[in-house]
């Protein structure tokens, strides 16, 4: 059975237009689009009034791209730096602390007089 030519009557009525009208309430409820729109306004009338043309606040957008992508990779090779001194530490903690054990093992069962 073809679905595309014979459609569900439920998701049909889903769909229509009462669905539509409730998301439409919800939106105007929580004012999603309301804040969309009034944030909108109030960057386009700031760079009106400061005379700022669209072509530099894109060149300002990518500038500020490029500002973020080499923080996030400087923070993140920081952190993989960090985690690996701190994995590299504790190795060597467990290590001295393995060699202290078995040198009070070896000081309990080798007889030093021989030597």
């Amino acid at each position: 059975m073809n679905t595309v030519s014979n459609p569900n009557k439920y998701l049909e009525k889903l769909a229509g237009s009462k669905f539509n009208k409730a998301v439409s309430f919800v939106d105007d409820l929580l004012g999603h689009t309301h804040s969309n729109l009034r944030a909108e306004a109030n960057t386009l009338s700031k760079a009106e009034a400061l005379g700022r043309k669209a072509k530099d606040a894109i060149k300002d957008t990518e500038d500020a791209r490029s500002r973020m992508i080499k923080a996030r990779v400087k923070t993140g090779v920081g952190l993989a730096g960090a985690g690996t001194a701190g994995f590299l530490g504790i190795h060597k903690y467990h290590q001295h602390r393995d060699d202290a054990i078995m040198r009070k093992i070896d000081s309990m069962y080798i007889d030093p007089t021989v030597n």
